[in-house]
């Protein structure tokens, strides 16, 4: 963890000098394709539309019902936006002088915090603490594939680069912690949450989402550029459904949204 906090403090430093220090010139040769080393650094936060605890419910890692059956989470996100960011290799093509496409291969990590009432036995209430309630701060990480069209508008200094996609996010592991606590009982628990994806789950618990972002790039030399791409995510908006599910799918179902800064280092061929 500390070597990634490192390796995105120097990037940030090296990205805002030489953003500074180098003249303002486009007067290249016209390049077709570009090899993009991404460091992104966000802020987080995330949205459920309904609960529904009448049936098991399908959820990819990261959400509250995943890997827990017959277990009642009234899932309400709280508002507290937390630190996400990414970490990756693109490719962008420039089709022509307005058109271009970009892929890659991004590590993505955020996280969210959801509490609300627990009920380990839906069908006996009568023997359940009517004020237990349960808190779980989670990290997910993902491998995250952007798909986006660019639509660029040359100007004296730079360019503006507009950008819009879907983004494919497959998980990788979920971390965090999750407290059960009672005020009547005087209970309290804490126990870890660590779940390792492999097998069908790598692609069962994958969701598509959507990007979007208005950035400008610099040119630095013949074969080097930055782009800065302010942008905002929005994962799990449509989840994989290889388990059958059907509507189901979306039965507590957690939403989260990312904004924050994309810095792309631009190598051309």
């Amino acid at each position: 963890m500390k070597l990634k906090h490192t390796l995105v403090i120097g990037f940030t430093l090296f990205v805002s000098v030489a953003y500074c220090s180098v003249s303002d010139s486009l007067h290249r040769e016209k390049a077709t394709s570009h090899f993009q080393i991404l460091i992104g650094n966000y802020v987080g936060q995330s949205f459920n539309i309904k609960n529904d605890d009448s049936k098991p419910s399908y959820a990819a890692p990261g959400q509250p019902h995943y890997g827990l059956y017959n277990v009642s989470y009234y899932a309400k996100p709280a508002f507290t936006p937390m630190y996400s960011y990414s970490v990756g290799f693109d490719y962008k093509a420039d089709l022509s002088k307005h058109i271009g496409i970009r892929t890659g291969l991004n590590y993505f990590t955020y996280a969210y915090i959801a509490q609300g009432n627990y009920n380990p036995c839906i069908v006996c209430d009568y023997l359940v603490d009517p004020a237990m309630t349960y808190k779980r701060v989670v990290f997910v990480s993902s491998f995250h594939v952007p798909l986006q069209i660019l639509v660029y508008q040359p100007l004296k200094k730079g360019r503006f680069v507009f950008a819009a996609g879907p983004d494919i996010y497959l998980p990788i592991n979920t971390f965090g912690k999750e407290t059960l606590s009672s005020p009547y009982t005087a209970f309290a628990r804490e126990s870890a949450i660590h779940t390792h994806v492999n097998g069908t789950d790598f692609f069962t618990g994958g969701s598509m989402g959507f990007s979007l972002g208005l950035g400008y790039e610099k040119v630095l030399s013949k074969k080097l550029s930055i782009e800065l791409l302010p942008d905002i995510h929005i994962m799990n908006l449509v989840p994989f459904d290889f388990q059958g599910q059907g509507t189901g799918i979306y039965r507590n179902y957690i939403f989260n949204t990312s904004v924050g800064l994309s810095s792309y280092l631009s190598f051309t061929k």
